[in-house]
């Protein structure tokens, strides 16, 4: 019974030293996923125009520490610190050396100011579509563990924050088709309309969150249509699609149906990150990801499809259950 009871107590200190040393669960650096193939969000939908993270990787192929995500400046004075990348997990690799002999936490840790800003985030869908910002000021600040040990891009409106795309994208109509798809949250401002996605220079179109609590909505000069129960503060996987009087708002599986109608959006379109028109509706929130897909309508698999990844292994849920509702 004495060696009995010394066993116990044994395990029970290792099982206490490894929470305490972060072993049972993921941390920086940890391979995101269940040990099934990476499927990433281009795989499982095509037709995207433009898609970055600096997250995750596109496509299974892309799943390799060539594969750029995000360029990273000092947040005092904009120094380039270096280039956040994929691995062969198909996310961001956070854990080996590669920013000046170390990982890109400790690089950014000790560059001025003591923390990094995204300065572009990288089209990975192969057009070239990059997802820039020059003026350091209004750069969006890096969270290195923003959603399951994964980093995202954070917005405030006080630092009017964006990354924009170039202005040569040409929407087929004023009733589109157009399809956006991001993972995000808001976390601040609650009753505030706020842009995750936006075009600019001259027409609102787009998805975020309304001027209502815990509601989402297309940007289409109005907001129509909306969708409710989408928890402020938390992430969520977010759809929408310009169609006409078959235009659709989604989140985590929800879906509202509604007509978005408007003025022409001009020859020449581009969009940006959190902020639209104008540099209006700006996120007090954080960004995993962002998409969009001109001259194309998402069906109703589509966004079923592309939910699901977002809320898969490949994407934003742990090995032991979903951190997106």
């Amino acid at each position: 019974m004495k060696r009995l009871g010394l066993a116990i107590a044994f395990c029970f200190s290792l099982i206490a030293g490894a929470f305490a040393q972060g072993g049972m669960g993921p941390g920086p650096g940890t391979v995101h996923s269940s040990g099934a193939a990476y499927s990433g969000i281009g795989d499982t939908v095509s037709g995207w125009t433009t898609w970055a993270s600096c997250a995750r990787v596109f496509t299974a192929a892309q799943a390799n520490t060539s594969t750029s995500l995000c360029d990273l400046v000092a947040v005092t004075g904009g120094a380039a610190v270096c280039t956040l990348r994929g691995s062969s997990s198909g996310f961001v690799d956070l854990a080996a050396s590669y920013c000046a002999g170390t990982t890109p936490a400790a690089a950014c840790a000790a560059a001025s100011g003591g923390s990094c800003k995204v300065s572009k985030g990288y089209d990975q869908t192969g057009n070239a579509l990059d997802w820039t910002q020059a003026t350091l000021a209004n750069m969006p600040p890096l969270t290195f563990s923003a959603l399951n040990g994964l980093p995202g891009v954070s917005c405030t409106s006080a630092g009017a924050h964006r990354l924009d795309t170039p202005q040569t994208l040409t929407p087929t109509s004023s009733a589109g088709p157009m399809s956006f798809s991001s993972v995000a949250k808001r976390t601040a401002n609650f009753t505030s309309k706020q842009a995750v996605i936006g075009a600019q220079p001259v027409q609102s179109i787009g998805i975020g969150f309304t001027a209502s609590a815990s509601t989402i909505g297309l940007f289409y000069i109005s907001v129509v249509p909306t969708l409710g129960s989408v928890a402020d503060n938390s992430f969520h996987a977010i759809q929408g699609v310009v169609s006409g009087a078959s235009s659709v708002i989604a989140a985590d599986g929800a879906t509202s149906t509604g007509t978005a109608t408007g003025s022409a959006p001009g020859a020449s379109q581009g969009f940006r990150l959190c902020r639209d028109q104008g540099g209006g509706n700006p996120l007090d929130g954080v960004v995993m990801e962002f998409g969009l897909a001109i001259s194309t309508a998402f069906s109703g698999a589509n966004i079923t499809a592309v939910d699901a990844n977002q809320r898969s292994t490949s994407g934003y849920c742990a090995v032991n259950g979903c951190t997106l509702p």
